[in-house]
């Protein structure tokens, strides 16, 4: 059986400096790293999704803003597949 890691949301803008900052971001995103580096040596698939606010009046994730990009503490790979999402559920 394969397994892929999803990684949702983990984007600048809900860190220090974002436009929806959450508590603790930076702290989550060190476990988040350690699962990607687990997964990265079994040669098992990263999967990024990202949301972008397509909505009139949005206040974050905006298109063409920084804010829409992973967290630099997390970079992806070019191996890694980046999925788009335009509303908050994932599944």
């Amino acid at each position: 059986m394969e397994k892929a890691l999803i990684i949702v949301d983990v984007q600048k803008d809900y860190f220090e400096g974002g436009r929806n900052e959450l508590v603790g971001a930076k702290e989550a995103t060190k476990k988040i790293k350690y699962l990607i580096d687990a997964f990265r040596a079994k040669n098992e698939p990263v999967i990024y999704v990202k949301h972008i606010n397509n909505k009139p009046g949005a206040t974050f994730f905006i298109a063409g803003t920084d804010g829409i990009e992973v967290s630099d503490l997390i970079t992806p790979e070019s191996t890694d597949l980046i999925v788009e999402k335009h509303s908050p559920n994932s599944f």
